[in-house]
């Protein structure tokens, strides 16, 4: 997708041009998908959580995407998977989350880099994490980091 774009369907009631730059703005919303699309064009980003669905193994080619299943999928990139771990987060209360990754609880800061290394970003990227994972897949959520 261009920078500059005339949008299609319900949105081009809006505008005629819109504009969808990947590396977001100053505000650091924590819903906002910029900079981890920006991570994951980058490389920098180097690991997905995902739930079960099918087995992935190291050593597997992973076909990197983005807008998987719609029309404007993008292919990322190709990578090695080096690793593949379960993973298991949990609401411990009514902040915060419990990751544990084969079995091992993660510490706060491990947390904290956890949800960063995952792409989010803003004020508190942890609650960022919790709200994604709740509303998407619902918690407790059991299924795999998958590195490359």
């Amino acid at each position: 997708m261009r920078a500059v774009y005339a949008p299609k369907g319900p949105a081009s009631e809006y505008a005629k041009r819109a504009l969808n730059l990947y590396l977001g703005c100053s505000f650091g919303c924590r819903y906002c998908y910029a900079t981890g699309m920006l991570r994951k064009l980058s490389g920098a980003k180097r690991q997905t959580v995902r739930a079960f669905k099918r087995p992935v193994k190291q050593g597997e080619t992973l076909h990197l995407y983005t807008g998987l299943r719609t029309r404007l999928a993008k292919k990322i990139m190709t990578a090695v998977c080096l690793s593949v771990s379960s993973v298991r987060i949990s609401r411990p209360g009514a902040i915060g989350l419990d990751i544990r990754v084969d079995g091992v609880p993660f510490l706060e800061n491990e947390t904290l880099d956890f949800a960063r290394a995952e792409g989010f970003d803003g004020a508190d990227p942890v609650a960022a994490m919790r709200g994604f994972f709740e509303a998407a897949y619902g918690l407790p959520f059991e299924g795999q980091i998958i590195t490359w």
